[in-house]
């Protein structure tokens, strides 16, 4: 795959998940742009606003992750930067539903719970991007599921 900008791109043997470091309407519409193309069941994003931008700027990122995603999970900065969690969260859950209300939204602040709970919803043949804070602690928590689903499929057979 061609990736725009520092993204990374696990394949699991149902599931495709993609990490990135966009936090921003332009890198948002980039990896949509990217996903387009995908033969997927479902798109997932996990996204999330940063603190030190306007009320607007939220609103944005939430209309084109509706328009992008089939699922959406906002987390949240550690650092908010002086806005409280409302103030992210409701514009973005807005802009989501003024093109999108019918899509299925969860907010889970905590990136990592986020990742977890988006990783072991998965359906078949979906694809997750995770637009992170932290690219070495997503890609790890990524990878550590990986291992832990490649066992347990073990079992199974």
């Amino acid at each position: 795959h061609n990736t725009p900008g520092r993204m990374y791109l696990s394949q699991f043997p149902n599931l495709e998940v993609l990490v990135d470091c966009a936090h921003n309407v332009g890198g948002l519409k980039a990896i949509g742009g990217f996903m387009e193309d995908l033969d997927v069941s479902r798109k997932v994003g996990i996204i999330a606003g940063v603190g030190d931008r306007r009320t607007q700027d939220f609103y944005e990122m939430g209309r084109v992750a509706g328009e992008i995603f089939d699922e959406i999970i906002i987390r949240l900065d550690n650092d908010l930067r002086g806005k409280t969690a409302e103030e992210i969260t409701l514009p973005m859950l807005q802009g989501i539903e003024d093109v999108a209300p019918h899509k299925q939204v969860k907010v889970i602040p905590e990136e990592m719970r986020a990742i977890a709970y988006a990783l072991e919803n998965a359906e078949p043949d979906s694809f997750i991007a995770i637009f992170t804070e932290d690219v070495h602690e997503s890609v790890k928590m990524v990878e550590s599921f990986k291992v832990i689903q490649h066992r347990s499929s073990m079992l199974v057979e």
